[in-house]
């Protein structure tokens, strides 16, 4: 009759023992988690506040291209397609040289 008790015994005890070692996991996952989730939101307001800036646009309002000079204006637009042919014969470089 004792050796049931014995039994029984060691049976409470080892799950008892899981029980405390899936505890502990359970509450290191936990705090992996709580660390986890803070460094997410430190992360989430950084990017926030870069959001913000540049939602906010450019600080003085952009004059319609009507009332500038034409001279100005050629100017610029000459200058754009200078660029932009550079870029491309750049690009056809390349690509000639990498063949």
């Amino acid at each position: 009759m004792w050796w049931w008790i014995l039994l029984w015994s060691v049976l409470v005890i080892g799950a008892l023992a899981v029980l405390a070692y899936l505890g502990l996991r359970i509450f290191r996952s936990g705090v992996a988690l709580a660390s986890e989730l803070g460094e997410a939101a430190e992360r989430l307001d950084r990017i926030a506040t870069e959001v913000q800036k540049l939602h906010q646009g450019p600080a003085a309002p952009a004059e319609p291209a009507v009332f500038d000079d034409p001279r100005r204006i050629k100017k610029e637009r000459d200058r754009r397609d200078r660029e932009r042919r550079l870029r491309r014969a750049r690009a056809a470089r390349k690509r000639a040289t990498t063949r």
